[in-house]
């Protein structure tokens, strides 16, 4: 059955409330943290229970869980009294991720590393969404100070190995070069492939802003050759590094993206970076304007429907009242039809009809 304009009119409604709930859906997500692995550095010297490093400890991931509702990187110290309690921490998640789940990610984070890395004064964990870290000495802008990294795999296997292989390399070298060096997108960047029909391949570069650059493609760059180690069956394969993450997934894993910005035009790290801001300022206004354009074109489709539905109404009642009164214009009185019959003569019989007699008659 093809839908009229009156079945699409009556549907409209119906449309625009499943686009609204999407939408929402979309930002508000309903996803929880999911924890890969915690990396403990072992050291001669631990903490011990109820020690001033374990009370700095404590403070610090305090703090670093209420920046966690605002921010999606942070790190701090905490502890000025002697250098040996003094500990440095940080956060980072992944910039696709909404604050709340971001939040939910560093919370979750806090209270595992402890509880797995007893005493360690020199730790870190690991999440699919987040990566929280501390030690008792200064760390940031060393993103490999020490080798800890973890690869994440799904249990299920691809059915296009062969041709993940094929786009991987220039795929992962498109994020890597702007996540590394585009001032936009803030060390974060993400790419899709085609595999095959209704089958792409989706990646995503990460590193935190301590380490844009040239130590950011390091990092990169070391995650890419453990990725490609164990590439190309598994569905989802992820390398989280201290301060950095590689990820691709032939199901589509992020949820916000970056402004595109060309491949053709990285940014050198030393470059300004007005252009980009132009970009990144002209992205956001259509990324707003956009879904808020459609929501105005539903909007004037149900009135142009229920318009068009209402004249048609309105031309449907002004036939009827016509043919009414066309019906009526043609009943006639006794005395006028024995006149146009001339009483009925038999000179104006026509014949006999499934109503009786038929006379001609002249009006």
């Amino acid at each position: 059955m093809v839908p009229t304009l009156h079945h699409i009119s009556r549907s409209l409604p119906l449309i625009i409330i499943l686009q609204v709930l999407l939408l929402l859906k979309s930002i508000t997500g309903d996803s929880k943290p999911n924890i890969a692995s915690q990396y403990c550095i072992n050291s001669t010297r631990n903490y011990t229970k109820n020690s001033q490093y374990q009370n700095n400890l404590n403070t610090l991931l305090k703090d670093l869980v209420s920046h966690a509702t605002k921010t999606k990187y942070f790190n701090t110290s905490k502890g000025e009294s002697t250098p040996s309690d003094k500990v440095f921490g940080l956060f980072f998640c992944r910039s696709d991720i909404d604050t709340r789940l971001c939040n939910d990610c560093v919370q979750s984070a806090a209270y595992e590393i402890v509880k797995r890395c007893p005493g360690r004064k020199t730790s870190l964990i690991f999440y699919k969404e987040c990566t929280l870290r501390y030690a008792n000495r200064y760390f940031s802008n060393h993103p490999e100070e020490y080798d800890a990294w973890m690869t994440w795999r799904s249990v299920g296997n691809t059915s296009y190995p062969s041709k993940i292989e094929q786009v991987l390399p220039s795929i992962m070298e498109f994020i890597i070069m702007n996540a590394s060096y585009q001032a936009a997108y803030r060390g974060f960047a993400t790419r899709e492939a085609d595999l095959s029909r209704g089958m792409n391949l989706y990646s995503l570069a990460q590193c935190t802003p301590d380490i844009l650059g040239l130590q950011c493609e390091k990092c990169l760059r070391f995650a890419y050759k453990d990725l490609i180690d164990d590439c190309c069956r598994s569905q989802t394969l992820a390398i989280l590094r201290p301060s950095c993450m590689l990820i691709y997934d032939t199901a589509p894993f992020y949820v916000l993206r970056p402004p595109p910005l060309l491949p053709s035009s990285p940014l050198s790290p030393d470059s300004g970076g007005a252009t980009n801001k132009n970009n990144s300022v002209v992205y956001y206004i259509i990324r707003a304007g956009i879904p808020a354009a459609g929501f105005i074109v539903l909007l004037l489709c149900a009135v142009i429907a229920f318009y068009v539905h209402g004249r048609r109404k309105k031309k449907n009642n002004n036939n009827l009242e016509k043919d009414n009164a066309t019906i009526e214009s043609l009943q006639f009185d006794l005395e006028s039809i024995k006149l146009a019959t001339n009483n009925f003569s038999n000179d104006n019989w026509l014949g006999r009809g499934g109503f009786g007699i038929v006379y001609k008659v002249k009006l």
